[in-house]
C-alpha cells in the first residue's frame, strides 16, 4: 500500500516514517509534506491508499483542508498531539486518531483497519460493480445494499466525504463514497457539476434562471449554478432543448 505523511514536526516525520519502514514493509511512502497547499497537488496525482496528516500544520487545521479535497480511496489516519478535533475527524472518515507519541501497536492496528477494509472491498470490485450497471447505483446504507436506478436521480451533493443522493420521489439516501466518485460513475448518462458540490441529472432540469444562475429541477428545488460552469453548463443543457 502506497503512503503520504504530511506532517510539520521534523522528529515526528522522522520516527513515523522509521515505524513504518521497520515495521511495515508492506507500505510504500510515496511522499511528504510539511505544508497543505504541496500535499494538494501530490494528493490528485499520487495514488495514495494511507494518508498519515497532523492535525496542526503550520498552524493550519488540516480537516479543513481536507474537506475540500476529492480522496476517493484514501485512508486517513491522523496523527496529533490534540485531542480536541477527534469528532470532527471521524465525521471526515478518519480511520484513527493516533495521539503523538504514537504507539507502534495503536499503530499496527490502524493499519489492520485498512487493510480488512480494502480486503472486504477489492479495488476492482466496487468499481467495477458500479460501472457495469450503467442504468443503476449500488450503496450501501445501515447495513445493506440499495439498488438506485440512475433515472430516479434528481442530484447528488456532497456532505463531507460523503454523498446525499437525492431521487425524484423525495427520498434521499447517503453513501460514504464522495462526489467525485460518482461524477466519475455517471460521466455517461448526462450528469453536470454545477459546482464543486452538487452533480445535477441534465434531463430532470425544468428551467434555468440565467440572471440568477438558478436551475429549478422537476420537483421544484432550486440549485445555484456556480459562475465558472455557467457557459459550459448552458451548452450541456442545449442537448436536451433547453437554454
Amino acid at each position: 500500500m502506497n503512503a503520504y505523511i504530511i506532517e510539520d514536526e521534523a522528529k515526528s516525520m522522522l520516527y513515523l516514517s522509521d515505524l513504518l519502514r521497520t515495521n511495515h514493509p508492506e507500505i510504500n511512502i510515496v511522499g511528504y509534506a510539511d505544508k497543505l497547499g504541496d500535499a494538494a497537488s501530490d494528493l490528485q496525482q499520487l495514488k495514495v491508499d494511507i494518508l498519515f496528516c497532523d492535525i496542526k500544520v503550520q498552524g493550519l487545521n488540516s480537516i479543513n483542508f481536507l474537506e475540500t479535497l476529492e480522496l476517493v480511496k484514501t485512508n486517513i489516519i491522523f496523527t496529533t498531539a490534540y485531542k480536541d478535533f477527534a469528532i470532527r475527524a471521524f465525521r471526515l472518515n478518519a480511520v484513527d486518531y493516533l495521539l503523538k507519541p504514537i504507539d507502534p501497536d495503536e499503530l499496527r492496528e490502524a493499519i489492520n483497519r485498512v487493510k480488512i477494509e480494502k480486503d472486504a472491498n477489492p479495488e476492482e470490485g466496487s468499481e467495477k460493480d458500479e460501472n457495469a450497471l450503467k442504468d443503476k447505483l449500488i450503496i450501501s446504507e445501515t447495513g445493506s445494499k440499495i439498488i438506485i436506478k440512475v433515472e430516479d436521480i434528481l442530484y447528488l451533493m456532497a456532505s463531507g466525504t460523503y454523498t446525499k443522493i437525492h431521487l425524484v420521489d423525495g427520498a434521499c439516501h447517503i453513501s460514504s463514497k464522495n462526489l467525485r466518485h460518482y461524477e466519475l460513475c455517471l460521466k455517461d448518462n448526462h450528469f453536470f457539476r454545477i459546482h464543486h458540490g452538487t452533480l445535477v441529472q441534465l434531463g430532470k432540469v425544468k428551467q434555468f434562471e440565467t440572471k440568477k444562475n438558478e436551475l429549478i429541477l422537476e420537483n421544484g428545488d432550486a440549485l445555484v449554478v456556480s459562475y465558472r460552469k455557467k457557459p459550459a453548463f448552458i451548452e450541456a443543457l442545449s442537448k436536451f432543448g433547453l437554454r
